[in-house]
């Protein structure tokens, strides 16, 4: 009896491991995940040299963990584990107070960061143009008090002084003390489930760089806001804690009759993009997502034109700013490629603003294109 039930145990699992295997490679598989907003693996290209290679076999073993069957449900069983098993800060994203999900300390290059900042301080010295760098802190070194005990030291500071005295041709808008104070007042200046900042954290940025720069701007009262509820942004997306409440996403329209025109020449009338709230990636709702160039008119401005180098962190701050400049030109050096000699012709930029999450620019080394 004990024999029987040993044998069919075994062949259930065979059983289930064969079903599994077949359900992988006939199934109806995605190119792109929703809930993980990435492209999932493509299946290797199959030859005698990738073989040889191993890449074969690499490739194989990320398709098949990709496409999986049940792949959601295995990830957010093996992450709700660890948590119950005390492994909460041994994962890239920390289970935090308050049903926060924030982004464990990058695994940085102090090289890349440093070449970053000698990027930025070698591109201002070649145009001769004023400009103003905005790094926005991590989620974790501001809210600190949320993450769970033991976890992995945050270098904000550091790598805040480290970008100061390279770029000493660059003035230096700190803006730790303005995110903080307002966190600590109770905004939620971080999304619960995303690492960028909330509309009231850009619009706390927002209001201390007017006062930096001596220029007016609209008071809360004066913005139209929109609350849409069932938010999830990227952190929530690479967790596995899916059981997580979403995060509800706002839309601060000051009325501003803006045009706005993107690298393919394509234009709009708003600077919200509304048809992307249907989607599970809500984000792109602020100009449209990311895209290599963006340009944003308001005649009725006061003040003139401004570059914004910039990461995804400037799709919510640039609509604000739109209230002060006539022309915000925005680039996103992770996609364009053209020849910057040939940008700055005839713009008459007035102002330089380097706008990034410290986190991109301790991986991400595409500020070296501002060079070409």
């Amino acid at each position: 009896m004990k024999k029987a039930k040993k044998y069919l145990l075994i062949a259930l699992f065979m059983g289930a491991t064969v079903i599994m295997g077949l359900l992988t490679f006939i199934g109806p598989n995605k190119s792109y995940s929703e809930n993980e907003k990435r492209i999932l693996a493509e299946f290797p290209q199959f030859s005698w040299s990738t073989i040889a290679s191993g890449e074969f076999q690499d490739g194989l073993e990320k398709y098949i963990a990709d496409h999986l069957p049940g792949r959601d449900f295995f990830v957010g069983t093996n992450a709700y584990s660890d948590k119950l098993m005390g492994k909460n800060t041994l994962g890239d994203i920390y289970s935090a107070d308050g049903g926060y999900l924030i982004n464990a300390p990058k695994e940085d290059s102090d090289e890349v960061f440093k070449k970053n900042m000698q990027n930025l301080k070698a591109f201002t010295d070649k145009t001769g143009i004023d400009s103003t760098l905005v790094l926005i802190p991590t989620a974790g070194y501001i809210m600190e008090d949320r993450l769970p005990r033991n976890h992995k030291p945050y270098r904000d500071d550091e790598l805040f002084k480290t970008a100061s005295t390279i770029t000493d041709n660059i003035s230096f808008f700190d803006v730790r003390s303005t995110l903080y104070n307002s966190y600590k007042e109770g905004s939620g200046v971080y999304y619960r489930t995303d690492h960028h900042l909330t509309s009231v954290g850009s619009y706390a940025l927002y209001k201390d760089f007017c006062d930096y720069l001596g220029m007016s701007y609209p008071s809360k009262e004066e913005y139209s806001i929109e609350k849409i509820e069932g938010f999830y942004g990227t952190t929530y997306s690479g967790s596995g804690y899916f059981l997580t409440e979403s995060d509800t996403l706002e839309i601060w329209d000051a009325g501003i009759k803006a045009k706005v025109t993107f690298e393919d020449n394509k234009t709009s009338d708003t600077m919200f993009f509304k048809e992307h709230l249907e989607n599970m990636d809500m984000y792109p709702v602020y100009l449209d997502g990311n895209h290599s160039y963006v340009r944003i008119e308001n005649p009725s401005a006061k003040w003139g034109n401004i570059l914004i180098v910039r990461d995804s962190y400037a799709q919510n701050l640039a609509p604000f700013l739109s209230y002060n400049y006539k022309n915000i030109h925005m680039l996103d050096m992770r996609y364009y490629r053209g020849s910057m000699a040939e940008f700055l012709k005839d713009k008459d930029i007035d102002l330089i603003l380097y706008v990034y999450g410290l986190d991109t620019l301790i991986t991400d080394s595409s500020t070296s294109w501002l060079l070409i």
